[in-house]
């Protein structure tokens, strides 16, 4: 069942537009995550869901009501909003702050009834604040003071919760904290839950669903392995990412990779180096390569596989094999020939069984052919060899006909100089 629906949102401060003509529907009982870089709209419309604001164009439903024609107690009794900085020049206690969570429905004397006194005992022991109920909001920690702020809003007894960047100031263990609440009262409680987070991996870990907004449009709406494609937050933020999953939870997991100009000395248009991979275990080469300049290409490995994606991404080629396959006669050709032009062969730290012997068998006709190959150090051939021997053997006669084990960390700077010695 729908919570909210916009229906062709505009906003504008002064003549900037921030939102413009937007469509969403948020279920009841989501836990949303607004992303987007800083002006790409987040905080105007969490703050047009809460009715603060009114759209310019277009309208904001709420349960089928519209936000803006509700009186401000309604919205207050139906919408907790916990802002990203709260402040009281008073030094109130705890207890006092959860009780301005009741004031929407207060009798005109303003008295706390044994409703009120129940719903702020509740919000005190959800978010484990009893112990700290009469110590003043100025001596809580960060994470408490945020709890307490959740708490005040829980006192409302909302249908829905919205948060602006409720962690920005929060060291990593009150970040923690503060997700783990939320996360149970959505999932305890079925309380509809929106935020905006700039913490891409947090909203990633936590949030049933995210929206990518960009420019004041949703670029992408949904779970958070289909939000957080590599690609797209790329073009949204403008910065290189490399997107896993993580083992534990099975989550996505963004990595920032460094950018930087391209310095003095670098290759341009350099040599060609074919990599063989697989498994993640060739990640860094390829990003290295493609930093430094050199034409690469990758393979075989199977479609899907993390190195694959990498070279997807980097737009560096690559012959694929079915997923769980062993290299067909027509993939190890495609790989025959992108080694045969290439200038150098470099065998990533890699296990090897019977599904991609055929990889190593193609790196010794090519060092017999005369390419030189370089191995990065990692494990030894033993701990890797699933063949029963013969993938040791090859791994011996490839160092005897001049295979080069190098560090990753020095594999650059050894392309570099082979290129230059030429």
């Amino acid at each position: 069942m729908s919570l909210y629906e916009l229906k062709e949102v505009s906003f504008s401060y002064e003549k900037e537009p921030v939102l413009k003509d937007l469509q969403l529907e948020i279920r009841e009982g989501s836990f949303l995550g607004l992303l987007g870089p800083n002006g790409s709209g987040k905080t105007t419309l969490l703050r047009l869901l809460s009715g603060a604001l009114s759209p310019q164009k277009g309208n904001v439903f709420f349960k089928g009501q519209e936000v803006s024609l509700m009186e401000p107690a309604e919205r207050a009794r139906a919408m907790g909003v916990v802002p990203q900085e709260f402040n009281l020049d008073f030094p109130f206690v705890l207890e006092e702050v959860v009780a301005m969570g009741r004031y929407p429905y207060l009798p005109w004397w303003g008295a706390l009834g044994a409703m009120d006194q129940e719903k702020i005992e509740e919000a005190l022991y959800i978010t484990g604040l009893e112990r700290l109920r009469k110590r003043t909001i100025n001596r809580l920690s960060g994470g408490e003071r945020q709890r307490g702020v959740i708490a005040r809003a829980l006192a409302q007894d909302p249908q829905v919760l919205l948060l602006d960047e409720p962690v920005s100031n929060l060291d990593i263990r009150y970040q923690q904290e503060v997700f783990e609440l939320l996360a149970r009262l959505n999932h305890d409680r079925d309380l509809t839950i929106i935020l905006v987070s700039h913490d891409l991996n947090l909203a990633a870990q936590y949030c049933s669903e995210l929206a990518l907004l960009s420019q004041g449009s949703i670029k992408a709406m949904g779970s958070p392995k289909k939000v957080l494609e590599a690609g797209l937050v790329e073009s949204t933020y403008g910065v290189a990412v490399e997107v896993a999953e993580n083992a534990l939870t099975g989550r996505p997991q963004v990595s920032l990779l460094p950018h930087r100009a391209r310095a003095a000395g670098e290759i341009e248009n350099g040599p060609w180096v074919h990599v063989i991979g697989g498994g993640g275990s060739a990640q860094q080469i390829l990003y290295g390569l493609k930093r430094w300049g050199f034409r690469a290409s990758l393979g075989v490995v199977n479609a899907g596989d993390t190195d694959a994606e990498v070279a997807r991404r980097l737009d560096i080629p690559r012959v694929l094999e079915a997923p769980f396959s062993a290299i067909s006669a027509g993939a190890r050709e495609a790989n025959e020939k992108y080694i045969e032009q290439a200038d150098f062969l470099l065998i990533a730290d890699v296990p090897f069984g019977g599904g991609n012997m055929a990889n190593l068998e193609l790196a010794l006709e090519a060092a017999r052919r005369g390419c030189r190959v370089l191995r990065i150090k990692g494990k030894s051939i033993e701990e890797r060899d699933y063949t029963g021997g013969s993938a040791a053997w090859l791994w011996e006669v490839l160092g005897s006909l001049g295979a080069i084990d190098i560090e990753l960390e020095e594999v650059f700077n050894h392309l570099k100089g082979g290129v230059e010695s030429e």
